[in-house]
Formats: structure tokens, sequence, C-alpha cells
């Protein structure tokens, strides 16, 4: 947000990588940017996420090169004074592990280049996990400063998240002297009087969630009344997923229904959509094995291949083009498949330079010919 207390949300079909680069740079058709040299800029930035890129609601996701581009070019049109962004998304740290320390940017991810973030929260009456370690921790961290009246430093807010995210870890990046600035000279409590476009804030969002919450518990608790919990359906909950890797949350959602399940048909109907699931990880597993057998000789290669972080640098050109040809030739990418970008990455960076485009295409190849 600028200190003009402006936010701008962007979400759902206008939510694509050119958009929301454009909504940066202050050329978007629609919502955009209006900040200037004396404002501070504030994004928060929440989707899943792979080495070197994270997912997008429409189209192609958003690469780091992109993003950390934006960045510095934001700065040389003097769009910002400072500026802060937090990142919740899979191998996050890979968004920003090459953020300039000059351009007045503080950044923190959900975790390192090589580890997932994971989901929280785990409601058995809606069956969703309502947030993830990283952000449920800031956003309360926020919430419970600016109703305490409290100053508190970026590093302090960092600090706090660290210590309450144990599945992950949180990173810092980028101009670590801004760190020792309060988060309300980025987090605002502030309501604007303009409603176009939608305003964003800490405290505005946490209350939004806590009216939602009630009113689907009251809808599903009534059902669940009249159909009543015995003691097993009790065990059940005991055996709840409370929380759960990123890449895992719709395997382990569906596992969680299951065990909270009612009736014998929920029970076969959530089973037959768990099945399908596997059936998706399975089909990600088999053509990647595939893909990165072209490329080694033995088991422990494969295995390092598939499952390490191997690469020095990310090459951009060639993950760009394997990502769309495995998109259009073999599976639509999914939560769980997305961790299969560290491979293409690490295939993309074996061979010198002058051997990119060749690589490339020999990587594009074995691609189509695995699925």
């Amino acid at each position: 947000m600028s200190k003009k207390k402006d936010s701008v949300l962007i979400s759902g079909d206008e939510c694509d990588a050119e958009n929301f680069l454009r909504v940066l740079n202050g050329t978007a058709s629609g919502k955009l940017l209006k900040s200037g040299p004396e404002d501070n800029v504030f994004i928060y930035y929440v989707d899943h996420g792979a080495v070197g890129l994270v997912g997008m609601p429409v189209g192609p996701p958003l690469y780091a090169k992109e993003l950390l581009g934006a960045f510095e070019q934001m700065h040389a049109n003097k769009q910002y004074k400072e500026m802060v962004v937090y990142i919740e998304a899979c191998e996050s740290g890979s968004m920003l592990q090459d953020l300039d320390p000059t351009l007045n940017i503080f950044g923190t991810t959900a975790s390192m280049n090589n580890e997932s973030s994971w989901a929280t929260y785990f409601d058995d009456v809606i069956g969703v996990y309502l947030g993830d370690e990283y952000s449920v921790s800031w956003l309360e961290d926020s919430d419970s400063a600016f109703a305490t009246g409290s100053l508190e430093s970026l590093e302090t807010q960092f600090e706090d998240v660290e210590a309450n995210v144990n599945k992950s870890s949180p990173q810092q990046y980028g101009d670590m002297g801004m760190s020792v600035e309060d988060i309300t000279n980025f987090q605002t409590q502030h309501h604007s009087r303009d409603v176009t476009p939608r305003k964003f804030t800490v405290p505005a969002f946490l209350s939004h969630m806590k009216q939602l919450l009630p009113k689907f518990t009251a809808t599903t608790s009534n059902l669940a009344a009249n159909v009543g919990r015995d003691s097993i359906q009790k065990n059940h909950r005991a055996r709840l997923i409370e929380v759960s890797d990123a890449r895992d949350v719709k395997r382990n959602t569906l596992l969680n229904k299951l065990s909270l399940a009612k009736t014998a048909s929920e029970y076969v109907r959530i089973k037959e959509d768990l099945y399908a699931e596997e059936l998706s990880r399975a089909q990600f597993d088999l053509i990647f094995t595939h893909v990165a057998a072209h490329f080694t000789q033995t088991a422990a290669e494969l295995y390092s291949l598939l499952h390490d972080h191997q690469y020095h640098r990310v090459n951009y050109r060639c993950l760009k083009e394997a990502y769309a040809v495995f998109e259009a030739k073999c599976l639509s990418w999914t939560d769980y498949g997305l961790k299969y970008v560290k491979t293409i990455v690490n295939i993309c960076d074996m061979h010198e330079h002058h051997q990119e485009q060749e690589k490339t295409f020999t990587l594009k190849s074995v691609i189509e010919s695995s699925c």
C-alpha cells in the first residue's frame, strides 16, 4: 500500500502474471498501483509455488526473473520510496533470493528455496485448511500489534513469525537496513473513502474471516446435529491431519474428510476422489522418473535429479519452455506436480551456456515422449 493509504487487491480472472506486473508498473488498464517517490509499498502474495516461480489464478506462472525485473523498473521510475514484500508459497525463497539489496526493498518468504510451505488450521466443519503457517503467523502478529497499539519492527515481526512457523524456514532478503522500521509504515488500519478497488488491511481481512466462519459453522452444525457424532467419529477427529505440506493439501484434505464421513455413500464418494488424486500423483511421479532417467546413468543420480536441488542458477528460458510443453502435451500442473519443477531446473542447469539451446530442445522432446 502506498503512503496515501490506498490498497489494490487483485484476484481471480484479473490476476494473471502479465496483468499483475502491469499493476505494479502502473500500466494496467484497470486496477493499478498509483504510487510515487514518497510512497511506501507493501505487497502480500499468496499462491502455490516452485523453484523460480509462483502460480497464478489464471494463465502461466509468474517467474522470479520477471518479478525482480518489475521491481528494478519500479525503482528506476521512482514508483516507491521503500517496499516490503511477503510471499507465501512453496520454495518461495527462490523468488527473492536474487533480490538486489540496493532497491530499498525488504522481503520475507514462507520457506527457503528448497522446501514447502505448510497449511494449518484444518476445520472439520468446512472441510478445508483455513490458512498457512507463515501467513497466519504474520497476520495474527500484526492484528495483535494493531489491537494493543504497540510498536513493532519488521525484524521483530519476522522473528515472531519464525518462532511460530514449525514446518518451514521463513527467510529474509533484500535491504536488511529496513528491518528496523515499524510495520505500520507498510501495513495500516486506515479505511479509504475510495471503495474501488477494494481495500486490504490486516485487521479487515481477519475480521472478514471471523464473520464468515460462523455462517459456515451454523449451516453445517445444524446438519451435523441432526446426524449426530458417535464415539467412533470422535476417534476419527483425533486422527485428523492438522498441518499439511502444501504439496499434499488435496490428498490430506480428502483423508480428513474420509475420517469424518458420516454415511456409507459419503465415504465411497470421498474414497473415489482420493483414488483419483493418488492416480494423478502417480502420473507425475512416473512421467518425471522417465524424464530424469534420460539424463542420468545410475539410480542414485536419478533419485538426486528428482528430489535434490542441484542447480547453481535458474535457466529461465529453458524452464519456461519446458514448463509450457509439459502443460500442453502432458498434464495440467497441480500443487503436487509442481514439486517436479526443480527437476526441470536441475536438467536445464546441467550443461554449459553454449549448449543451452540444444539442452532445452532435448528436454522438451523427452517430456513429450514421456507423456
